[in-house]
């Protein structure tokens, strides 16, 4: 994969299930899963992509320590 590859690999927000991740990666039950990143090359003729929804800002509900 060079560089320019990398550029168009998108981040992928999706509800990944515990269970089946776990299965998948062989993470035994005394193990906790902190979080998942699925990567993949964005469809942008898929209709949901392009949907945009109303957020409040990050602030509002974040408090960033130590980035001063």
């Amino acid at each position: 994969m060079t560089v320019r590859d990398a550029s168009i690999i998108g981040p992928c927000s999706a509800r990944l299930r515990s269970d089946t991740v776990r299965e998948v990666a062989s993470i035994p039950e005394d193990e906790a899963i902190m979080t998942c990143v699925a990567l993949g090359y964005p469809d942008e003729s898929f209709a949901a992509n392009a949907v945009r929804s109303e957020r409040f800002p990050a602030e509002a509900f974040v408090r960033y320590v130590g980035f001063d």
